[in-house]
């Protein structure tokens, strides 16, 4: 298959063990896949090339970086160190790539970088992404840092770092879930001013009208609420299980089916438990039930 008209096929580049042009046909939709494919059986091969299109600091096309990270994540061990030069010198956009790549890996050589990314972010971009590879990472010392993000000035940081501890799977983050699970419980936005709603949910988008803050901050309290059940769900937790089913139950009522903040809120949370494997076979099975039905 070629990735243009004219163009070499991506078997032709294969062949020649042509990573530099392999990585352009990672350009075209209809050639990403085979090229992908291509690069990886390359191996460390291809590594040079990927780890310069890793730390171009320009913007790629739509689903190039994707497709880095997997090549990358593919070639293994062998990968890490050039990787982790690039979290340490690159920009933000590179420095996203990079610790994409590192949580693939799962070396836990990355880990104290990986940490050190996080507390020098300065965006929530970068510390959500940073957040995501602690918790692929699941070093149990990262716990705590991971737990002071439960309190980070912005929301969308909060609800990351809540999911996080989930999925690094430390039971002794339970506590700091459910004190902030009790809070956005209680958290009625309505009668609240939005220095009570920052309080509980973090900054809010500073929209001028006052309507769009209050649906922002319905949308994060919700979201945040079934991040944290989930999250509680699979450490273990009775109450945050109980909550999650009774979301399903919901997901399959007719109510719920034009209710487009109830339904994005909840099918990530339910497929994250799925995925994790921590319900009981029934359990699965009604969750899986309501997913399909919702």
């Amino acid at each position: 298959m070629g990735f243009s008209l004219f163009g070499p096929s991506v078997e032709k580049l294969r062949a020649k063990g042509d990573a530099p042009g392999l990585l352009k046909a990672l350009e075209e939709d209809g050639s990403r896949d085979a090229a992908i494919a291509a690069l990886v059986s390359l191996g460390e091969k291809a590594l040079d090339a990927v780890v310069s299109a890793l730390g171009y600091e320009g913007r790629h096309a739509f689903g190039v970086d994707e497709a880095l990270v997997e090549v990358a994540a593919h070639v293994g061990a062998p990968a890490v160190d050039p990787v982790l030069l690039l979290l340490e010198r690159g920009g933000e956009g590179v420095k996203s790539r990079a610790l994409a790549v590192l949580g693939r890996l799962g070396d836990r050589r990355a880990a104290n970088a990986v940490r050190a990314t996080l507390l020098g972010a300065g965006t929530q971009a970068l510390k959500c992404d940073a957040l995501k590879a602690i918790a692929a990472l699941s070093v149990g010392e990262h716990v705590d840092l991971v737990v002071r993000a439960l309190s980070d000035t912005d929301g969308r940081v909060r609800a990351e770092a809540a999911s996080a501890l989930g999925d690094m799977g430390d039971r002794a983050a339970i506590p700091a879930l459910k004190s902030l699970w009790a809070k956005v419980e209680a958290l009625d936005i309505a009668g609240s001013t939005l220095e009570q709603v920052e309080e509980v949910l973090g900054k809010q988008p500073p929209e001028a009208d006052p309507g769009m803050r209050l649906g922002f901050a319905q949308w994060n309290r919700m979201d945040l609420h079934f991040t944290l059940a989930a999250s509680l769900t699979m450490l273990g937790d009775a109450e945050g299980r109980r909550t999650l089913l009774r979301a399903a139950e919901v997901l399959e009522a007719p109510i719920s089916q034009g209710n487009l903040l109830f339904q994005g809120a909840v099918r990530p949370q339910l497929e994250r438990v799925v995925h994790a494997g921590v319900l009981s076979p029934e359990e699965r099975a009604r969750v899986e039930g309501a997913l399909q039905k919702g």
